[in-house]
């Protein structure tokens, strides 16, 4: 079957759930009309080429007509997506029944990052992103622990959040536990340069750690009703702001 019988064929099949080429050569851009695609495979083959289309990173966008796609999703290459609206038009929030999403991108020369209502039970390794100053973490409602899978590959050579400077988690209803990086030696310790932390309406998070945040110098806790806050002597936070936390236990750690 030639190319451009292939892409006769989907053209023709726009209702298409299951579709699964086992052939090498270029995809048809006429892939991108199947909108109820549910399963795409291309392992009979490592020859398959995208259309230029969805090579592109400025047509992620296109994703977004996917909503029908279960099971797992890989995205790489994700550094050639430069417009944010196009990575909103992916709509990754509405693909309800994937099970699984790996997003990578090569390189890490990444400033600010933000994860917003994310259906996921853990966070990816962002503590490998070398370059990465400020990261919002917000919504992501099936997480419950934070531990070792945020900070990255322990077999790295990377310090995990080698340059991170801010540190914000909002809304983060069931996560109960944050878990510190187990470093080498203290000059292998994860957050070397992270002076902001803001924690809001974390309602089931009981501590953090301070002792592991050795130059933070800006702490605020909001409506985390559980937390209990225990500050090491000395300390380097030079503000901290504690709000709606009206049963929040302070202890000093001597």
């Amino acid at each position: 079957m030639s190319d451009e019988e292939i892409g006769d064929f989907l053209r023709r099949f726009q209702h298409l759930r299951d579709l699964s080429l086992l052939r090498g050569g270029k995809l048809p851009n006429s892939i991108g009309n199947l909108k109820q695609l549910w399963y795409l495979n291309l392992s009979g083959s490592s020859e398959h080429k995208l259309p230029k289309t969805l090579q592109n990173g400025s047509s992620i966008k296109e994703l977004g007509e996917l909503e029908c796609l279960e099971g797992k999703l890989r995205i790489w290459m994700l550094q050639k997506v430069d417009d944010a609206q196009d990575a909103l038009g992916a709509n990754l929030e509405g693909m309800r029944d994937l099970k699984k999403l790996d997003l990578r991108w090569s390189g890490d020369a990444y400033v600010d990052l933000r994860l917003s209502e994310c259906h996921c039970s853990s966070l990816p390794p962002l503590g490998q992103l070398a370059y990465l100053k400020r990261l919002v973490i917000k919504a992501l409602d099936k997480v419950e622990r934070v531990g070792c899978e945020f900070y990255g590959d322990c077999t790295s050579t990377n310090i995990p959040f080698n340059s991170l400077e801010s540190l914000t988690f909002e809304r983060m209803l069931q996560w109960c536990e944050w878990i510190p990086d187990v470093a080498k030696s203290d000059r292998d310790k994860s957050f070397p340069c992270l002076q902001v932390l803001c924690i809001s309406e974390c309602l089931k998070l009981k501590n953090i750690l301070l002792s592991h945040l050795p130059s933070l110098k800006q702490l605020t806790i909001t409506k985390c009703s559980q937390f209990v806050l225990s500050l090491p002597r000395p300390t380097t936070i030079k503000k901290m702001s504690l709000n709606g936390t009206l049963q929040m236990t302070i202890l000093i750690i001597w």
